[in-house]
């Protein structure tokens, strides 16, 4: 199957060198920044390829918009954080590229489970997660006041829970390599090219 017509393919991929600058620009955008540890100080969102972090660029047709990236936890190497960070307007790519993300760190990375934070007035984040199965842990303050959710998903709830929202998801394709292996996700499943 291929892209209706007038729709550009969403692709995930590793960062080639030449993209690092500009998608730095992205990251620190004020409006994009993601954990604030203290009030004016954010978590450096870092681009990397390696045992414990994969981060992929996410473009649609030649438009470089951002990053999907998995982090895997400190304590818990079964467990891996996933960040997507879009310039672009719009929830469908976001929530998109976020399930890319997923299925790469359940089906390649093994993963046990995957979390993710957002503010808790993102709505089409928190439907995205329910969607899914995603379960919310926790609600806290962030420095400056706002109020942020954590949600993790399991495996078993990836396996058992997630068929409907990939249909929704993927009625446009989306197209994910990790320099190694080519995916595609389409219809209700991501599938090896």
């Amino acid at each position: 199957m291929s892209a209706p017509a007038g729709v550009e393919r969403l692709t995930l991929r590793p960062v080639a060198d030449d993209e690092r600058e500009s998608l730095f620009l992205v990251l620190n955008e004020p409006r994009l920044q993601r954990i604030s540890m203290v009030s004016g100080i954010h978590r450096i969102q870092r681009i990397e390829w390696n045992e414990g972090q994969r981060t992929f660029a996410v473009a649609l047709g030649t438009d470089v918009m951002g990053v999907v990236d998995l982090r895997q936890d400190d304590d818990d190497p079964e467990i891996w954080e996933l960040t997507v960070v879009l310039n672009v307007d719009g929830e469908k790519y976001g929530a998109r590229a976020g399930l890319a993300g997923l299925f790469y760190a359940f089906t390649v990375l093994g993963a046990d489970a995957v979390w993710f934070w957002t503010p808790k007035d993102k709505e089409a984040v928190q439907k995205f997660a329910t969607r899914l199965g995603f379960v919310k842990l926790t609600e806290l303050q962030m420095p400056g006041g706002a109020m942020t959710c954590t949600y993790e998903l399991d495996r078993h709830a990836w396996e058992t829970q997630t068929a409907p929202a990939l249909v929704h998801y993927l009625a446009s394709p989306i197209d994910m390599t990790d320099g190694r292996t080519r995916w595609r996700g389409e219809g209700s499943a991501f599938y090896e090219l």
